[in-house]
């Protein structure tokens, strides 16, 4: 019998962010979501120490690691990321990032509670207070065709 995947899978892209990289990591420890999750770290051949720091917690299980050197940008990395998850649900958090409590549940309940919705994102709060994203949930809209 095979172990199923966990519901959630974080995926964090970073070249050389190891200060704000160790930071979210923190976050994501100290708000770790009740359901099964994983954490996919996506190294874009950083030379500021992220790559050995990433490898020693990737030993231990903590968290996998990706290390992308095509420097095809963000984007490709992230769907390399993407690629490398197991989860039914997929999270991209950038470094600096610091989520709150229960993030990953009410993230995860609105993409449950309507089939319609395909996608979420939390609202970011800047460091001096101000809103810099109010969240978003798309949706799936089927459009009838125009009769004229």
């Amino acid at each position: 019998m095979s172990v199923p995947g966990p519901l959630l899978s974080v995926v964090i892209v970073c070249r050389n962010q190891l200060n704000a990289l160790k930071f979210t990591l923190a976050t994501l420890r100290d708000q770790a979501p009740a359901a099964a999750h994983e954490i996919i770290v996506v190294d874009q051949g950083s030379s500021d120490g992220s790559a050995q720091f990433l490898s020693g917690l990737a030993e231990r299980a903590e968290l996998r690691l990706v290390t992308d050197e095509t420097r095809e940008g963000r984007a490709a990395a992230r769907n390399r990321g993407a690629r490398a998850s197991r989860g039914r649900c997929i999270m991209f958090l950038d470094p600096g990032l610091v989520v709150g409590p229960l993030w990953a549940q009410s993230l995860v309940d609105t993409l449950e509670r309507d089939p319609l919705v395909g996608a979420v994102a939390g609202k970011v709060i800047l460091q001096d207070g101000r809103i810099d994203h109010a969240g978003l949930a798309l949706l799936r809209w089927e459009r009838q065709p125009r009769r004229f």
